[in-house]
């Protein structure tokens, strides 16, 4: 089991120098379904949330490696901002005890998922944070990815988006509403003038 993950913010991720790592590039479109074959990650936060600006996020992940041999992974990780625009991306550097890594091996078989911890933060809302699961292969001594199998993503929000759709929401029904009592007010009144 990993333990100890951390991702530094976006504006601290020049001083992480990664592996010799041929990286995909990060571009918002997720992977094909069928790359899931390959590896899958998942973990327990929500599409969006809402969000304080530097605030720490920790997110447990689950990695499990769905093939018939043993692979070697990285997970990746990657911010939007408010634009959809990519404006950081790397490799998570994974920590147990004193020892660093990039770079990890997955069982067979998907019997037994690694588990970890992973924090991050971004310096303002509206920014969309990510995780992809890259499948990595060994040539000459340096991994290089060769797929990306699966990706995670949480929109973090100020939290008033969701108030600002439910207050457009809301005035056509008050409105709705109050066409609905005015005509039965007025079916009763013309009813009441039959009599």
């Amino acid at each position: 089991m990993v333990k100890g993950v951390f991702i530094a913010r976006p504006e601290r991720t020049a001083e992480l120098k990664y592996l010799a790592v041929q990286q995909l590039p990060t571009i918002p479109i997720p992977p094909a379904p069928i790359a899931t074959s390959f590896g899958t990650i998942s973990w327990d936060l929500p599409k969006s949330l809402k969000y304080t600006p530097l605030a720490v996020i920790d997110a447990s992940l689950q990695m499990v490696n769905p093939t018939s041999e043993q692979r070697l992974y990285s997970i990746g990780y990657y911010y939007l901002d408010p634009n959809g625009v990519v404006v950081d991306d790397g490799i998570v550097v994974f920590k147990a005890d004193s020892f660093e890594f990039k770079a990890f091996y997955l069982p067979a078989g998907g019997a037994n998922p690694a588990f970890t911890v992973v924090s991050f933060s971004a310096p303002d809302t509206g920014y969309t944070f990510g995780l992809r699961m890259l499948l990595l292969e060994m040539t000459d001594s340096v991994a290089v990815v060769i797929k990306e199998t699966s990706r995670l993503e949480v929109l973090l929000t100020s939290g008033t988006e969701n108030w600002n759709l439910l207050g457009s929401l809301m005035v056509p029904a008050v409105l709705l509403m109050f066409m609905a009592a005015m005509g039965a007010m007025m079916v009763k009144s013309v009813r009441r003038g039959e009599k």
